[in-house]
């Protein structure tokens, strides 16, 4: 009843938004407002250009599909017109019950002003002070959207992977912070890959 899932990242320009927006909605409501879409731009283009897709215009795209998903799932019936996708008025129904938060990963500029206007921010293995110095780049995103009306209301999720070795200080000083949840890897770094 209180466990929350992630999809830890779910490359999202790897696919059509109008699928992922029926699943992960879908997703939502099953699980009662449990379930988190996890996104990113993704690195690997090669798996990109697999599937069909343009690596180089991923970012864009990205963009669009963020903005078509949110656009099903608040209104139901959605039209739009951009760069890579436009369609006139379409359905999805049913609509998710709960809304279903969206985290962003990533350390680029862009990636931290799409998590900025979405509902998180995924932080993906990185040393302490990479951690802080993208978390502080993340404010300033934050503020800006915020600034320009792009912002959405509601909590704000920071998810870490820190380097460094769980302690119950450290687990204070993410919290102090503003990290809101982390991953903490139960073996030894260099002894197991995911």
């Amino acid at each position: 009843e209180q466990l929350r899932v992630l999809s830890y990242v779910y490359v999202l320009p790897m696919r059509e938004p109008f699928s992922v927006a029926k699943q992960a909605g879908t997703l939502g409501g099953l699980s009662q407002g449990r379930f988190v879409l996890g996104t990113g731009a993704g690195w690997l283009t090669e798996e990109i250009d697999l599937l069909g897709f343009d690596p180089r215009t991923r970012g864009r795209r990205f963009d669009e599909m963020l903005a078509i998903i949110r656009g099903f799932w608040e209104q139901g019936t959605f039209e739009f017109q951009g760069e890579y996708f436009a369609f006139g008025p379409t359905g999805m129904e049913p609509r998710p019950s709960h809304p279903v938060p969206i985290w962003v990963g990533g350390a680029s500029r862009a990636a931290l002003r799409r998590a900025a206007g979405q509902d998180g921010w995924v932080g993906m293995d990185y040393p302490l002070e990479d951690a802080w110095r993208l978390r502080d780049e993340l404010a300033a995103e934050r503020r800006r959207a915020a600034d320009e009306g792009t912002a959405r209301t509601g909590p704000f999720e920071v998810l870490l992977i820190p380097q460094a070795v769980p302690s119950a200080a450290l687990h204070d000083d993410l919290a102090a912070r503003g990290v809101t949840s982390m991953v903490a890897v139960a073996w030894a770094r260099g002894t197991a890959t995911f």
